[in-house]
């Protein structure tokens, strides 16, 4: 796309997801297509609402390969965890991205080191970062 002072540019594809009160809702709802769903030129908006009307609208910005990297992980962690009662969870299409993984109770080494990279805090380098996007900068 032909841009500002002649430069060219690759407009990048945002897929939107929302959800309110994040912390109280656990997260953003995914599909299992999400964990292969990558492209440089994809990246996600992932907006928390706030649990009140009047509460701030915060923004996360990721690449593709991030969402997609972090939901096949965890859910594969959640899959290998042991569910109520100690029955095993389920396969199911719904993934669930989250701000803290940390509920989740691995029993392998390699869960708990899943688990422990996407602890609270591991969105906020994402926070707002729609420089990200490479969009041209509009005086």
């Amino acid at each position: 796309m032909q841009g500002i002072c002649g430069l060219k540019y690759i407009i990048p594809k945002i897929k939107i997801k929302t959800a309110r009160h994040v912390k109280g809702s656990h997260g953003w709802h995914m599909r299992a297509h999400h964990e292969t769903t990558i492209s440089d030129n994809l990246f996600y908006a992932l907006i928390d609402i706030g649990e009140q009307p009047s509460s701030p609208i915060v923004s996360y910005i990721l690449p593709s390969k991030i969402v997609a990297d972090c939901i096949r992980k965890t859910h594969q962690v959640w899959l290998n965890t042991p569910g109520r009662g100690g029955k095993p969870h389920n396969k199911k299409d719904m993934r669930m991205l989250m701000p803290d993984y940390t509920y989740v109770k691995p029993i392998t080494e390699q869960g708990k080191a899943v688990i422990e990279q996407y602890q609270e805090g591991w969105l906020n380098p994402y926070r707002e970062n729609w420089g990200i996007l490479g969009l041209p900068k509009v005086a």
